[in-house]
Parts: C-alpha cells; sequence; structure tokens
C-alpha cells in the first residue's frame, strides 16, 4: 500500500528510522476456515513489513482474542534506501495470523500505518483490515495498539557534503557511525602539525545575540563540535566571519583542498557530486567540517542557488580549536580511565593512546544509547551520570536490571566479540 503526500517525501531526507512498538490487540478475530467458518479464540501474531520487506515477526499468543505483545522493533533506511523510494512513502503493513501448529497459518487481515510527519512518538489504535493479495480475510475485525516514532535527517543537514561521500551521504548514520567518524577525524587532527604559536589568539569578528544564538545552534546540531566545552564554543563562533555570496556562486568546488568550514545563515545551496545535485541545504547547514580534519579534498562542489549569507572560519583556527580541545580532554581522560578495572593497571603511554581513541558523547535522560540486538561497534565509560542497563540476556536467561554510575563501563564485548547487544541501556 503506497501513498504520496507533499509534505512527507522521502526524497526530502538522507535517512529515516522507524521505531515501532507493538503493544496489544483488542478483539481480534477471523473465520477459522477449518472449523466449517465459525468465529474461533486464536493464536495471533504479527509481522512487520515496509516497502515489501519484512523486519519483524512477533510471538504467537495462544488463545486469546486480546494479545499483549509488547515488542519494539526498529526499521532503519539509508540513504540510498530512501533514494530507491522516490517521492512515494510506504506505509508500515503489520499482517496478522492465526498460528497453527497442524497446518498452514490463516490469515487474520492487516493494519496499514501511515508515518506520522512529526518526531514525538504517537499511540493510537489501528483497524484491522480485511488485507491484500493471498492474504486477505474478508471477515478481519479487532484494532491493534501501537507506539510509532520516526526520525528523519533532514537533508539540508545529512545530505550536506561532509566531505567524506561514503560517510555522510551513502549510509545510515547512527550514533556509533558517528562516533567513529568523529573518532577518525580527531586522530587526523595530529597527522599534520598545527603550525600556530603558543601565543595565537583567534580573531574576534562582532555578531548580534541573534546571530551568535543561530551559529550556537547550528553547532549543536553538528555531532563534530559535541565534545566542545561552552568556552570552546563561544571561541569558534567568535572567530566566524560573514561572507555575502550572490545567486550562482561556486563556493566551494570538488577537488579543492579545504580551507574553509561554512554554515549558511540565509539563503539555498546546492551539492553537487561528479556533476549530479545530491541535496539542496539551507539555513542552518553546515559543511567542510571534515576536510579540514583530514586535509582531505572537497569531495562535492557547492553552489549558491540564490544569494546566500554564510558564516565560515579558516582551517587554522578551526584545528587549533579542535586540536586543544583534544589535548585538554586527554588529561581528564586519564583520570576516568584509571577508575575503570581492566584499563587501571596499563602504562601511562598506553593509557595515553586509548585517552586519544575516546570520543565524548553526550545523551539527555531517557535516551537510548545501546539497543538490544543491534551489532555493538563502540564501548562506553560513564563520565558523568548514570545509565540503566534493563532487559538483560536472550531466551530464559535473565538478569536485574542494573545502574552504571561515573567511572563504569559497558559495552566491552563489543570491542572484543563482535557479537550483538545483550541489553538496553537507557540514560
Amino acid at each position: 500500500t503506497i501513498r504520496t503526500d507533499a509534505n512527507l517525501r522521502t526524497m526530502e531526507y538522507s535517512a529515516i528510522t522507524i521505531d515501532l512498538t507493538i503493544i496489544q490487540g483488542r478483539k481480534l478475530a477471523a473465520k477459522d476456515h477449518k472449523f466449517f467458518g465459525k468465529w474461533n479464540t486464536s493464536d495471533p501474531y504479527v509481522k512487520v513489513l515496509f516497502n515489501d520487506k519484512e523486519y519483524h515477526k512477533t510471538k504467537y499468543k495462544k488463545r486469546t482474542l486480546s494479545p499483549v505483545w509488547n515488542e519494539k522493533v526498529r526499521i532503519a533506511l539509508s540513504h540510498e534506501e530512501v533514494l530507491g523510494i522516490g517521492n512515494k512513502i510506504p506505509e508500515l503493513v503489520l499482517l496478522l495470523f492465526d498460528h497453527d501448529t497442524l497446518s498452514t497459518d490463516d490469515p487474520m487481515g492487516c493494519v496499514s500505518v501511515p508515518l506520522p510527519p512529526g518526531t514525538e512518538p504517537t499511540t493510537e489504535w489501528y483497524k484491522v483490515r480485511e488485507g491484500f493479495g493471498n492474504m486477505v480475510c474478508k471477515d478481519a475485525k479487532g484494532e491493534i495498539k501501537l507506539t510509532i516514532a520516526v526520525k528523519r535527517q533532514n537533508s539540508s543537514i545529512q545530505r550536506a557534503p561532509r566531505d567524506d561521500v561514503k560517510d555522510s551521504i551513502n549510509s545510515p548514520l547512527t550514533h556509533e557511525d558517528l562516533i567513529n567518524i568523529h573518532g577518525r577525524a580527531k586522530e587526523n587532527v595530529f597527522l599534520r602539525p598545527v603550525e600556530i604559536s603558543e601565543r595565537f589568539t583567534p580573531p574576534i569578528y562582532p555578531k548580534s545575540d541573534a546571530v551568535v544564538e543561530f551559529l550556537n545552534k547550528s553547532l549543536g546540531d553538528n555531532f563534530i563540535f559535541s565534545s566542545l566545552s561552552k568556552d570552546e564554543i563561544k571561541l569558534f563562533i567568535d572567530a566566524m566571519m560573514q561572507d555575502v555570496v550572490p545567486a550562482k556562486s561556486t563556493i566551494i568546488k570538488q577537488g579543492d583542498m579545504g580551507d574553509f568550514f561554512y554554515v549558511v545563515e540565509k539563503g539555498r545551496v546546492s551539492y553537487i557530486v561528479d556533476g549530479d545535485e545530491v541535496g539542496v541545504g539551507s539555513s542552518g547547514v553546515c559543511f567542510g567540517e571534515l576536510a579540514l580534519l583530514y586535509n582531505s579534498f572537497r569531495a562535492a562542489t557547492c553552489t549558491a542557488l540564490t544569494e546566500c549569507t554564510l558564516w565560515k572560519v579558516e582551517q587554522k583556527i578551526f584545528r587549533y580549536i579542535m586540536a586543544n580541545n583534544t589535548a585538554q580532554n586527554i588529561k581528564d581522560t586519564h583520570k576516568i580511565l584509571r577508575r575503570v578495572s581492566f584499563l587501571a593497571e596499563l602504562d601511562a603511554h598506553i593509557l595515553t593512546k586509548i585517552s586519544e581513541a575516546l570520543t565524548t558523547v553526550m545523551f539527555q535522560e531517557g535516551d537510548q544509547i545501546i539497543m538490544k540486538g543491534d551489532v555493538g561497534e563502540v564501548f562506553y565509560i560513564v563520565k558523568k551520570g548514570s545509565a540503566k542497563v534493563h532487559d538483560i540476556g536472550f531466551g530464559k536467561t535473565k538478569f536485574v536490571d542494573q545502574t552504571k554510575g561515573p567511572g563504569d563501563f559497558f559495552g566491552e564485548r563489543a570491542l572484543l566479540t563482535g557479537e550483538k547487544r545483550a541489553a538496553n541501556i537507557t540514560a
């Protein structure tokens, strides 16, 4: 079942993540063909499809018309998958079946769920309909209660050229992907010395309070700056200079060496890779930061579609602030690492290497840090605050919830074995 909606076109986004909770059913019923068309108690379960692909199958609930599942599923669409959908939005489709041990499972109808336009989770009852194709059940009845949350990475931000096409345009960016990108970028700050004297003072360009607030928000949405303190962000914003470029101007050119990092205040910018437009950015979009860190060539051309007001900062200042931030973080991190049991006895040289590989990540209360069943690539140490470890274990083996505080760690199995996450962890 496919519908189009001008306000929700998937081409507006570089990646989409759908978090669905299948809570319960109510008065589900269908005629069981094996028992002469009589209404019967059922053993219902649900299959979750999106864009004709099956993502999840719930457990079946024995002999009930009002099952309670409370099962969660995450559907993550990469930029390439979003482009494959085009301007149409496939709805979530839930197929209901009656589990039968002795014969083929009977269809019990379906639920079609359009993606909600906002980002806040929505919980609703959805009417079961007759289904389609060979899944038709004309006498399907009942409702299913679902919670849906949709996270859309806006093309004006995520499809902007991060000067690393593989990392930012062609693949889904989970927060662990971003941690890895930031870790590699931070490491590359030190590949070439920052040729700035110790007495160097970044310039200050006057700005109104409104512009400072705007730049703060724009940088706050960019993961690269998540580890900077408020004072360092202020230093960075003070050093940004305004640049007004006319329409049809080339701001950066694919293949050139990166020299400036940009934030668009007004106007629209087109991103072109190998002659093809891959996205359009507007107010608040940032681009150019990874080229500054990597000393790499621009991977895309940025052209002003309209007259644009930009704020930019040069490579020398960018690298100076980032390098100083990383060096200071290493000192602070040593103290934390000494509290981690299996790192405490390492010598200072090795501890420094580990410190250089760490990235500071901020989570708000209630944010999910790790989702059970995901493949993990990141090991975490709590610096401040606390995290709850819950739903621990698989199958019949269950464990009591745990709380992790400063100096505690989790996710180490991801480094050692590559196994899937065995618990949910929430800030």
